[in-house]
């Protein structure tokens, strides 16, 4: 008897952004005290994540400048190899042949087991 599976699959739940709105303007009439504690907690809600935001902006700041330094030495350094490959043309060469000197005796040692065999 045939067996069949089914298998399920469940996406996962979707996650709406947060919209944060900091406030702009002070208000004009007397607030309630609740109000004034939530006005309160909203505006240091908002001082703490501007300054999270300004310090994530300035390390960006920071490695893009970094990064474009490393890029452009690098890009200089290659250019520089290209100019130093190019001016250097070989029209002719030779090879240098090594002459190994030994000792006379041991040449002559050498030279008569080669004559003997």
């Amino acid at each position: 008897m045939p067996t069949t599976t089914t298998q399920t699959t469940t996406s996962p739940p979707q996650t709406t952004p947060e919209i944060f709105t900091c406030p702009m303007e002070p208000v004009t009439q007397e607030p309630s005290p609740s109000f004034t504690y939530l006005y309160r907690k909203k505006v240091q809600g908002c001082k703490s994540q501007m300054m999270i935001y300004t310090a994530l902006l300035l390390v960006m700041i920071v490695c893009t400048l970094a990064l474009a330094k490393f890029t452009l030495s690098l890009y200089r350094l290659l250019q520089r190899r290209e100019k130093t490959n190019h001016g250097v043309k070989l029209t002719h060469f030779s090879h240098r042949r090594e002459i190994i000197l030994r000792p006379l005796q041991e040449a002559e040692t050498i030279g008569l087991l080669t004559t003997e065999l």
